[in-house]
C-alpha cells in the first residue's frame, strides 16, 4: 500500500538542493581550485587528469543529477534509488582513490587515477583541502543522501489521508497495515 502513495515534492526539496550544490562543487572544485592556490596537483587549472575525472566530476554529476531528481520528483521509490546513488557518489569522494590504490595499484602508481598532492604544504592549508575537495564533500553528501533515503521510505499518515482524498474514497481503512 505504502509504494503506490506519493508524497509531495516538499519531501526532498532542502536536501535535495543541498546534493546539487554539494555535486556542483565536488565536481569542479578540483578544476577551479588551483586559481586560488587550493586543490591538488596537477597545479593548473582546468587541467584534465583521469583522476580528477573518475574521482571528482563524475562522481559530482552522479550527485547533482541525483539532487535534481530528489528535488523534482513524487514517486517514493524513484527518490530512494537516486538518493542510494548519491550515497554511493559522496564515498567515492571519502574513499575512491585508497579503493583504487588497493585494487589496481598499478593505476595509483602509474599517477593515472590518484588525486595527486595537495599544493599547500602548511597543516593547515593540507588539511583544508582534504576537507573541501574529498573527505568533508563526500561526508555530507553521504548525510545528506541518508537523510533523504529516510525521508523518502516512509509513508506519512498525512500522504495517505491526501492519497484517499484525491481518490474521493475518504476511506483510511487500510492504512499502516500490510495488504496480505
Amino acid at each position: 500500500m505504502a509504494s503506490g502513495v506519493r508524497i509531495p515534492r516538499s519531501r526532498g526539496g532542502l536536501s535535495g538542493l543541498l546534493l546539487i550544490l554539494l555535486g556542483g562543487w565536488g565536481g569542479i572544485a578540483p578544476f577551479i581550485g588551483p586559481s586560488f592556490g587550493y586543490g591538488y596537483q596537477p597545479a593548473r587549472a582546468w587541467e584534465y587528469t583521469p583522476g580528477r575525472l573518475y574521482l571528482w566530476a563524475v562522481p559530482g554529476a552522479v550527485t547533482f543529477l541525483a539532487g535534481l531528481i530528489i528535488l523534482l520528483t513524487r514517486i517514493r521509490w524513484l527518490g530512494g534509488i537516486c538518493a542510494l546513488a548519491a550515497a554511493l557518489a559522496g564515498l567515492v569522494f571519502v574513499a575512491g582513490a585508497e579503493v583504487v590504490a588497493m585494487l589496481h595499484p598499478s593505476l595509483a602508481h602509474g599517477a593515472q587515477l590518484s588525486v595527486g598532492a595537495p599544493i599547500g604544504t602548511s597543516p593547515a592549508k593540507v588539511a583544508l583541502t582534504v576537507l573541501a575537495f574529498r573527505t568533508g564533500v563526500g561526508a555530507l553528501i553521504v548525510f545528506f543522501a541518508a537523510l533523504v533515503l529516510g525521508r523518502f521510505s516512509l509513508a506519512a499518515h498525512k500522504d495517505h489521508v491526501r492519497a484517499a482524498e484525491l481518490a474521493g474514497t475518504g476511506d483510511l481503512a487500510g492504512v499502516g497495515m500490510l495488504a496480505l
